[in-house]
């Protein structure tokens, strides 16, 4: 057998080589931790932004409403620019909210087609367009609206004024453009210098509205897809505005108003119930449907009279119509018992509104022979279509939740729920 035996230089050596090693590890282990905490910085630069537009867009899915909030970075990379665009989109959700708000508490129809001429004008810069109002019931077309069109005319052969199934975009109900296809429309009067693009609104099942707009084919280009779909989001938004109040308009010149309250009554519901539902539908909306019956209401006529009891009659309906908005639809459903339909509304705002109308009718003061009256009301309500889809039975659960309200005390709001009417017959 043999020893090794190792010299005080060879062990001082051996201990200088391991320095040496974990000194080069402790530098690597340095800068991979540096390189880390860069990456993470980096990564935080990327993520966060998206984080926040992530988390925004959520909001919107849920029905977020506030839409005044923006993103301020200030870069000039592709996050910079993903955000910039993100702050457009929602400039533009806002605008779009804006003006649907504000042509629902416009005083006339009239006044609805300016917003809409003015927003052609000042928003989108559009000199030459025409705005036809469709008369399905006439098969008439009349224009409320014309801008740029030869002199003492328009840009269309007149007998589509007549005959509106002249008129190509009002018989499909679909977009009718000559940007591709010159030729499409042999009612258009353009030579090769302009095209037409027109767009049929539709109210209810059928076109209700036509926006022909028309462009010089030197500024083609200008008039991209995008600026048509933007066009076309606005008169979406105003097809329900325009379709409540040209069917009140309507109902002003036939039998269809009470002429105690100035409400529309029962004949008008029967009237119009399929035109507002389809609509519904077709926009994927929700309705709100509310029962209200004044209560106690006969010992007013049993111990005042029936002049006051009108008298009551007449407050409520202002108290019912000032809580709702210009496109809503306030009936008079008979005697004391009213209701009420709530156009694009979510079921939250359903019941908000009937408490609304609960708390104005416990305030109020009725003025009586000898002093002022205080009266209260129940209120019952469902919502069209996600209670079901047919109208006339959504207003039945409408009315089984009023019985509930009544029932259980009165002066209260009651929601309907499944179950609580479990009958065929409505």
């Amino acid at each position: 057998c043999g020893v090794i035996v190792y010299g005080k230089d060879f062990t001082q050596d051996l201990h200088t080589f391991q320095k040496m090693v974990f000194g080069v590890m402790g530098m690597f282990a340095i800068a991979l931790a540096i390189l880390v905490a860069i990456l993470l910085v980096i990564e935080r630069s990327i993520t966060g932004p998206i984080e926040k537009i992530s988390t925004m867009m959520e909001r919107l899915s849920l029905g977020e409403r506030n839409l005044s909030f923006r993103f301020r970075i200030e870069r000039n990379d592709e996050i910079g620019r993903m955000s910039n665009a993100f702050n457009l989109f929602i400039r533009r959700m806002e605008n779009l909210k804006n003006f649907k708000e504000i042509t629902e508490e416009d005083e006339s129809l009239e006044d609805v087609y300016n917003r809409i001429t003015m927003l052609l004008k000042d928003t989108f810069q559009l000199s030459t367009f025409t705005i036809y109002e469709v008369n399905n019931s006439k098969n008439h077309l009349k224009p409320v609206c014309v801008e740029g069109a030869p002199e003492g005319g328009l840009w269309c052969d007149k007998d589509i004024l007549t005959n509106a199934n002249h008129c190509r975009a009002k018989r499909i109900s679909k977009d009718v453009s000559s940007f591709v296809n010159p030729e499409i429309c042999p009612r258009f009067f353009g030579d090769d210098t302009v095209r037409t693009y027109c767009i049929p609104v539709i109210i209810g099942e059928s076109s209700g509205l036509i926006v022909q707009i028309v462009f010089n084919v030197e500024n083609q280009k200008r008039i991209k897809e995008t600026t048509i779909e933007r066009i076309k989001q606005y008169l979406f938004e105003a097809a329900p505005v325009i379709g409540s109040k040209r069917l009140v308009g309507l109902l002003r010149e036939t039998t269809t108003v009470d002429a105690l309250t100035g409400l529309l009554n029962r004949r008008f519901l029967g009237d119009s119930a399929d035109t507002l539902s389809a609509g519904v539908l077709r926009r994927g909306a929700l309705m709100g449907i509310l029962m209200l019956d004044i209560d106690f209401f006969k010992q007013v006529n049993d111990t005042y009279g029936h002049e006051t009891g009108d008298k009551v009659l007449m407050q409520v309906a202002a108290i019912l119509k000032g809580a709702v908005r210009q496109s809503d639809v306030v009936v008079r459903y008979g005697g004391e018992e009213f209701l009420i339909l709530l156009m694009e509304v979510s079921e939250a705002k359903t019941e908000a509104v009937a408490e609304k109308i609960r708390v104005a009718m416990e305030a109020a003061s009725f003025p009586v022979p000898g002093g002022v009256l205080k009266k209260t009301i129940s209120i019952g309500t469902a919502v069209f279509p996600s209670d079901t889809d047919n109208f006339w039975k959504c207003v039945k659960f409408a009315d089984v939740a009023l019985y509930k309200a009544k029932e259980s005390g009165r002066n209260r709001v009651v929601v309907y729920e499944q179950g609580m009417w479990n009958q065929e017959e409505y």
